[in-house]
């Protein structure tokens, strides 16, 4: 070897050298500065990834559920990013860190987020009247009106039943005005303020206001105010920016053991409630901000006070001798065993499940987004209770998979998921129908608006709901009542002297203090 080249290895082995002892002194000096309980939390953190791992991939292959992926942080930094499984049944494609997640209602508290940005720089505050803003906004009762904030659009609170206006915008399908319009008129069913009823309209009408207080659209003020800042590059609020990622997962539903890929939400209208998708990798920074108290990188991109109060209880949810749990704005917030959770899940019934959690006190917070429901709700928080068992304690011997499912079994009995009241067997002497054609005409109700109803082409009922395009085909069930296939419920017309309907009940919407009864029109 020439002269030259040895002084050359020996000087590029010595500036290798400088900078790995460097490097050492720069890690030594970082390690003293970390402060002992960051050390510990950090250290109990990693002894127990392993045994999470394991027990994902495991109960993974049980469930059923195609793909997840996992975003973990913990003291501003990401100490675990992972995909699991594929995203299209039946596809090699992976699921991993990258790939794009429908987040559903685990959107709301991003939307809480964009509001305490607006309220930080004195835009909005959280007890302006909606009508300030949105002067065409108006409920049953013109008291509650007059009283209804920016923080009751965001606590859960309305006294409405649950769920007031999902069928305007997905079975009616009517934009987000005439939506506002009909909900005057839906009475009440608990004294405003008084307690829990889960709402995605007024996430909307929330973001309606930040759109209208600011000028420019809900979607933009994310990108904005939250997205951008936090380099979260493949997160949106529109639902065309979904339909378009090529690493993208997809809906599915169970069919005899087996994940069908089923068509994705199309939520844009109630965005601001359920329409943001996202990544592990994008979701670890959004963590990272929740828990350094909306700062990130350093700059402090939501004043800190406005980003705490979303996390701050504001309505009971429940409460007794093992802990509370409450909501906040956009969060649900639970106190047990002498810790602080706060959490925020998402699912589309079609099958999409996703869950944010983060333990303030530890500094640590995760993000689970599943392409299946309901298995991936199960799925997602039989993971949750592993993981808290095993950070918390330091070991875990229960298998938390069938254990949620049975909670999650009886919890759904008479819930959202199946409020109907269903039909029995024909009866053996059931009473001919009417000619189909003395059924046909328009009916109306005051916060539904029209229904159409018409002869089908060889037997049966055909109706048509609102904007709605695709109708409901029924069956002739007994008389003057007729069945909704799908649900087993039915649609129970009333006749006049004359024997003319002159009004309907669509058992469809007889559940949870709505009124189903629609009257003829003319």
């Amino acid at each position: 070897m020439h002269n030259c080249a040895v002084k050359t290895v020996v000087l590029l082995s010595a500036a290798a050298f400088f900078i790995l002892l460097c490097q050492r002194f720069a890690l030594a000096e970082d390690t003293m500065k970390t402060p002992d309980k960051e050390l510990k939390r950090r250290a109990r953190l990693e002894a127990i990834l392993p045994e999470f791992q394991k027990y994902a991939e495991e109960t993974l292959k049980k469930s059923g559920v195609p793909g997840i992926a996992i975003a973990i942080v913990q003291d501003d930094r990401t100490a675990y990013l992972k995909g699991f499984g594929v995203r299209k049944a039946g596809e090699p494609a992976e699921v991993g860190p990258d790939t794009v997640f429908q987040l559903a209602s685990m959107s709301k508290p991003f939307t809480s987020g964009l509001i305490a940005s607006l309220v930080g720089e004195g835009l909005l505050a959280w007890d302006d009247k909606v009508t300030d803003t949105l002067p065409g906004f108006k409920l049953y009762d013109p008291a509650v009106t007059s009283q209804f904030s920016i923080r009751d659009l965001l606590a859960q609170r309305s006294g409405l039943p649950e769920y007031t206006g999902d069928d305007l915008a997905f079975t009616f399908m009517y934009g987000l005005p005439e939506i506002i319009a009909r909900i005057r008129w839906q009475q009440p069913v608990e004294p405003f303020r008084s307690s829990y009823g889960y709402q995605n309209v007024m996430f909307a009408i929330a973001g309606e206001a930040a759109a209208v207080k600011t000028g420019k659209t809900y979607a933009s003020l994310m990108r904005e105010r939250i997205f951008s800042p936090l380099g979260m590059a493949s997160t949106s609020a529109v639902f065309a920016d979904f339909e378009k990622a090529e690493n993208k997962a997809f809906s599915h539903r169970m069919n005899n053991g087996k994940p069908e890929v089923q068509e994705p939400a199309k939520d844009d209208i109630f965005a601001p409630a359920g329409g943001i998708c996202s990544t592990a990798r994008d979701l670890a920074r959004w963590l990272r901000f929740q828990l350094a108290g909306g700062s990130f990188d350093g700059k402090q991109l939501v004043p800190k006070a406005a980003l705490e109060e979303t996390g701050r209880a504001q309505t009971v949810i429940k409460s007794g001798p093992d802990g509370i749990s409450a909501y906040g704005l956009g969060w649900e917030i639970e106190s047990a065993d002498g810790r602080v959770k706060v959490s925020h899940g998402g699912d589309f019934g079609n099958g999409i499940s996703t869950i944010a959690e983060l333990w303030p006190s530890e500094h640590l917070g995760i993000a689970i987004l599943t392409n299946s429901f309901p298995e991936g709700h199960i799925l997602h928080a039989a993971l949750l209770k592993k993981l808290e068992e095993l950070y918390f304690s330091g070991k875990s011997d229960t298998d938390w998979w069938p254990v949620v499912e049975e909670k999650f079994k009886q919890a759904a009995a008479g819930s959202i998921l199946d409020p109907y009241e269903h039909l029995p067997a024909v009866p053996e002497k059931r009473v001919v129908a009417r000619n189909a054609e003395v059924y046909r005409g328009e009916y109306e109700n005051d916060y539904y608006g029209t229904i159409h109803i018409k002869p089908a082409e060889k037997h049966g009922l055909l109706l048509f709901f609102g904007n709605n395009p695709e109708p409901l085909s029924l069956e002739h069930w007994d008389k003057d009542t007729f069945r909704e296939q799908e649900t087993n419920t039915g649609v129970i017309f009333t006749v006049d002297d004359g024997g003319r309907p002159d009004a309907v009940k669509v058992k469809l919407f007889d559940f949870k203090g709505r009124n189903p009864v629609f009257v003829r029109r003319g």
